[in-house]
């Protein structure tokens, strides 16, 4: 498995198929994905489909994606946050996206794994700015965002799903955070 980021109390390394049972745990908790895309909860073949194209396609063709979220002192996997590249309103954005079991919510962790993630892209990636997609109501996550040092560019719709709020940051306000 490899490692791509660590934090203090984070591992984000790259998913294996034998994450999948902890995978579909994670989605199937209550109001886990309820703010992810239609809200729709997915059901075991569709997590391991998804688990199996991000494995074997979408890693390796992009160099990022969605990464295995591991909580370092328990060794468990407790969510999924990385990079992924969205169209939005037609144009290619990098966005920094994250979910973590909702036993762990609430300890900063969405947040920290957010800096970690914000800081790579801008190491790693020629980008100018990165996102974050956030249905309106879901405040904590935008609270994640906020602490990430973004702020509300627009709300769109995307994906079927109106009222979405878009978060960003720029290279150059990264940089006057010390990046």
């Amino acid at each position: 498995m490899k490692v791509v980021l660590e934090t203090d109390r984070l591992i984000l390394r790259h998913f294996v198929m034998g994450d999948l049972d902890d995978l579909y745990r994670i989605y199937t908790q209550p109001g886990t994905m309820r703010y992810i895309g239609s809200g729709r909860v997915p059901g075991y073949a569709e997590v391991k489909d998804w688990l199996h194209r991000h494995v074997y396609e979408v890693i390796p063709s992009r160099g990022h994606g969605l990464y295995a979220t591991v909580h370092r002192e328990s060794g468990r996997l407790i969510g999924r946050c990385g990079l992924v590249t969205q169209e939005v309103d037609g144009v290619e954005e990098l966005e920094v996206g994250y979910l973590i079991d909702r036993n762990y919510r609430g300890q900063g962790l969405a947040t920290e794994a957010a800096r970690a993630l914000r800081d790579f892209a801008f190491r790693t990636k020629p980008v100018d700015r990165v996102i974050s997609l956030i249905q309106s109501p879901n405040l904590p996550s935008r609270r994640v965002a906020e602490k990430n040092g973004m702020h509300l560019w627009k709300t769109t719709e995307f994906r079927g799903v109106s009222d979405v709020c878009v978060y960003r940051i720029s290279r150059k306000e990264w940089e006057k955070l010390g990046g």
